[in-house]
């Protein structure tokens, strides 16, 4: 069976006088249209007078750019924009129970995924200049989704006001990462880089334990002159 365009039925209902049909057709292009872009998506939408498909159409949206996002955080953060009012502050009420450590109950890595996309589209500009180590490290974390959809997730945060959860993210890598650093006795190969880069990008977050570490991997592993040498390029002596 051939698909009739999207354009083409909207001339026809408007040839018959069917307004709506051809409006909610035209809204429903400009979602399809939109390639992970929220905010033209969501002004379509809204110009849907039928309650029930405009809601529908939503859920739709919603559920597939969940799926493109890769984090369970981008659903809550759409729900907050399209609802307004009290939302936002619920989703950051909400967000800011899910840093904490105890309350993640999924496995671990990506939990951390999730923590890294969301601590980089929220402050990764601002922190970039004093934690560039911190920063790459996160950015190689955390699997990004295409760059029209990343810029929507970090605009929805701007206006959602996420901003004021930084510190609570930084504070969780703060106890996160001491654990995240490979140990080199763990690393197939002699290719220690990641081990170097997971400890620059901890001693810019938190010195001490990142110098405890390095102690303990001189009275360790002094016997691997190539985790010595990643080392030194990572800026660690």
């Amino acid at each position: 069976m051939t698909e009739i365009p999207l354009d083409a039925l909207r001339q026809v209902l408007e040839k018959q006088g069917d307004e709506r049909g051809a409006a909610l057709l035209f809204a429903q292009r400009l979602v399809l249209a939109s390639s992970g872009k929220w905010e033209p998506a969501l002004e379509a939408l809204r110009s849907i007078d039928a309650d029930e498909a405009r809601e529908a159409l939503f859920r739709s949206f919603c559920d597939l750019q969940v799926r493109m996002a890769g984090v369970r955080f981008a659903g809550p953060l759409l729900e907050a924009l399209w609802c307004g009012e009290d939302h936002p502050a619920a989703f950051l009420a909400d967000l800011r129970i899910r840093i904490t450590e105890e309350t993640i109950a999924r496995p671990r890595e990506a939990a951390d995924r999730e923590m890294a996309r969301l601590l980089l589209a929220t402050g990764g500009r601002e922190i970039a200049g004093r934690q560039p180590r911190l920063v790459k490290w996160l950015a190689n974390l955390a699997s990004r989704a295409d760059p029209p959809l990343e810029a929507s997730i970090r605009e929805a945060l701007r206006r959602v006001g996420c901003e004021v959860l930084l510190p609570e993210l930084i504070a969780h890598f703060g106890r996160r990462l001491p654990g995240l650093v490979p140990e080199p006795d763990r690393v197939g190969g002699s290719d220690y880089r990641s081990c170097a880069e997971a400890l620059a990008a901890l001693r810019e977050l938190a010195p001490e334990a990142a110098s405890a570490i390095l102690e303990r991997w001189r009275g360790q592993h002094h016997r691997r002159p190539n985790l010595w040498k990643a080392l030194r390029s990572a800026g660690i002596e």
